[in-house]
């Protein structure tokens, strides 16, 4: 888990992993007012479903690929949901997220026979699926590929502007 340190008023992550530990050496969570752990948005691959799927067409929105959301972690959290998409033959071609069956984010239109990516920072709660779902009208291909959640877990402490740089030990980067 990495451990974060405010920068120009904005969170960074500390390179490596770490460690909070008290003055015997035993893992500390009361001592620093660790409340627990979140998740912000960030670059880190936390689930994903890669593999390219077509979707399946004849004018109706088809799910072409899930994610289940079963780890632990604070809900609701926002979260960066990015796919690739693109269009075979077919002219009106459509890709969206869903949240448990209903619609959750805004309506992406491949007009490109090659990849593009698609990001959205969504809020989602331990238990959703989320669902990646396609429209092509004439059965002539959407294609999607690298459906994935990203974020990071940090340690969220009772004064958010505390920074303990002499407890950071155990760095096995």
């Amino acid at each position: 888990m990495p451990i974060f340190r405010r920068e120009n008023g904005q969170l960074a992550a500390v390179p490596g992993n770490y460690a909070i530990l008290d003055q015997t050496g035993k893992l500390s969570t009361e001592m620093y007012g660790i409340l627990g752990t979140i998740y912000v948005i960030s670059d880190s691959i936390m689930l994903s479903h890669d593999a390219e799927e077509q979707g399946a067409g004849g004018g109706v929105y088809v799910e072409t690929k899930t994610i289940s959301l079963d780890l632990l972690f604070p809900s609701p959290s926002t979260l960066r949901i990015v796919f690739e998409a693109k269009r075979g033959a077919s002219i009106t071609t459509n890709a969206r997220i869903y949240k448990n069956g209903v619609v959750h984010g805004v309506s992406h239109y491949p007009l490109s026979t090659e990849y593009v990516t698609y990001i959205e920072d969504l809020e989602f709660a331990q238990g959703d699926t989320l669902g990646l779902w396609t429209y092509d009208e004439a059965s002539l291909g959407v294609w999607v590929r690298n459906f994935r959640v990203l974020g990071s877990k940090m340690l969220q402490f009772s004064d958010p502007d505390s920074i303990f740089p002499d407890c950071l030990v155990g760095s096995n980067s």
